[in-house]
């Protein structure tokens, strides 16, 4: 997920207390971006993966009121990326394999309306 926040042109990474502090923020807008992590079960998992392989415009009606269930020691993880404003997203779905992370599904960078929909679905 790194590598598509760097290779994004909309993208800044702003060095802060000596250049000992890092924080990205959204160009256009000027707004930070914050990270989250979440742990599915194999079920909820496979759910997302679903979603996530579906068009952006229909994840509302996928997921209704229901959203996965995260748990505290997941198989399949999710990181994420927003900006504050909600104009900015990127996700990336993973799976603990084998003792290794293997990826699921390639990081996907959302902006604009799809960015706000990704913003409030998670």
């Amino acid at each position: 997920m790194a590598e598509t926040l760097l290779n994004n042109d909309n993208i800044e990474i702003k060095k802060s207390f000596f250049g000992l502090q890092r924080s990205a923020c959204y160009k256009p807008t000027g707004s930070r971006l914050r990270a989250f992590y979440a742990e599915y079960t194999p079920e909820e998992g496979a759910k997302l993966e679903r979603i996530l392989s579906s068009p952006v415009a229909e994840w509302e009606t996928q997921l209704g009121n229901k959203r996965p269930q995260t748990t505290p020691m997941g198989n399949m993880i999710l990181e994420g990326c927003a900006s504050e404003d909600g104009r900015f997203a990127v996700l990336h779905l993973l799976r603990y394999q084998d003792f290794h992370i293997v990826e699921v599904l390639k990081p996907m960078a959302f902006e604009e309306q799809e960015a706000a929909i990704v913003s409030r679905l998670f």
